[in-house]
């Protein structure tokens, strides 16, 4: 038996073929196509204790023991920058791996700002505005297998203090 098991999920069985021979025969089976379709589905190798030299791939002589061996894969889990973001039109690294909404560049980045409004009762300016803007990040994990995202905090900022400006005679009413 060559058996693939999916690590990230309890070492759930994916793929197990049957091989059939008598002793002292050769094995007839390509492992590395069916290896590099679940690499194209999102999966890494992890370790691989089928024989990879042709003088090793032969039945053995005890026909009451199977000869069993094992593929063990992993998700792979792309680390997305927030100066770097992804839409779901993108297309992965991968053939068969596409990216999900939820890595766009809105996701990723928070933009907000505070102004401040210097006028008189009557509602005339009395002085400029203060616009101040700043932006709050975070970074994400896609899971290639699962589609699943896993976000990191956002950082955080703080707006500078405004000191208000005097104006003779009058008093503000917020400070």
């Amino acid at each position: 038996y060559i058996t693939y098991i999916d690590r990230d999920m309890g070492g759930k069985i994916i793929r197990e073929d049957k091989i059939e021979g008598h002793g002292g025969e050769d094995f007839i089976y390509d492992e590395k196509p069916i290896i590099e379709g679940f690499y194209n589905k999102g999966y890494d190798l992890l370790s691989c204790d089928y024989p990879r030299d042709k003088t090793s791939k032969v039945y053995d002589m005890d026909i009451e023991i199977d000869q069993k061996y094992t593929i063990l894969l992993k998700h792979h889990i792309e680390d997305i920058s927030f100066d770097k973001p992804k839409k779901p039109e993108d297309k992965g690294p991968r053939k068969e791996v596409n990216y999900e909404k939820g890595l766009d560049e809105c996701d990723l980045n928070k933009d907000f700002s505070r102004i401040i409004v210097y006028k008189y009762e009557d509602g005339e300016k009395a002085l400029e505005d203060v616009n101040q803007k700043e932006r709050i990040t975070r970074n994400a994990k896609f899971n290639y297998v699962t589609k699943k995202i896993e976000y990191t905090n956002w950082t955080e900022t703080k707006l500078a203090s405004v000191d208000s400006p005097k104006i003779s005679g009058f008093r503000p009413d917020k400070e």
